[in-house]
């Protein structure tokens, strides 16, 4: 919640929980490899379409299809929108679950490890580019921001990540800072 958009705040965690039930599911997947001698992991750079997470930066994922399990959801979409296939043995975990109220999704993340660094081929029709993080700026405390950001109700200033010149907020941010309590626990 330490990334979470301040309106998230405003909505009770008990209408959350209930709004999630009925949610559309999703899962996305933080795939972490070596580059330049660093764990990286790659987000994406959404296009700009008629939707709520146009132009937003997010990980490689997407909806369920019929009959298809979270995880199988999140490899099948990192394989569409980035051109990477991973194996379900790369899995080394899942995060919590997120229900993000904008978009009616519930979301579910892994995170997975590779032994390379992945070739990208980019769905240009849903990823406008990707970005490559290294985990050590991801851990900096100096890349935690606050903006003020215009939404139809009005400007808040909500936290979100400085990474790579992009601003990295909502459920993307949330689900970064997760992974960051992580290995902060663990080192």
């Amino acid at each position: 919640m330490k990334m979470a958009p301040l309106t998230r705040g405003k909505i009770s965690p008990h209408l959350i929980e209930q709004y999630a039930k009925s949610a559309k599911k999703a899962a996305i997947l933080c795939l972490l490899y070596p580059q330049n001698n660093a764990l990286h992991f790659a987000l994406i750079k959404r296009v700009s379409y008629e939707g709520v997470h146009s132009n937003q930066v997010g990980f490689p994922g997407g909806k369920l299809e019929l009959n298809e399990t979270p995880l199988e959801a999140a490899l099948r979409e990192t394989e569409e929108e980035i051109g990477v296939k991973v194996a379900e043995s790369a899995i080394i975990g899942s995060l919590t679950e997120l229900y993000i109220p904008p978009s009616n999704f519930l979301v579910y993340p892994y995170v997975a490890h590779i032994n390379a660094a992945p070739q990208f081929v980019l769905e240009k029709k849903e990823v406008a580019y990707s970005i490559e993080v290294s985990l050590a700026n991801l851990l900096k405390p100096e890349n935690i921001k606050n903006k003020e950001m215009q939404f139809s109700y009005g400007t808040l200033n909500n936290p979100y990540f400085g990474l790579k010149n992009e601003i990295v907020w909502g459920a993307t941010a949330m689900i970064l800072n997760e992974l960051r309590e992580v290995l902060l626990r663990g080192m």
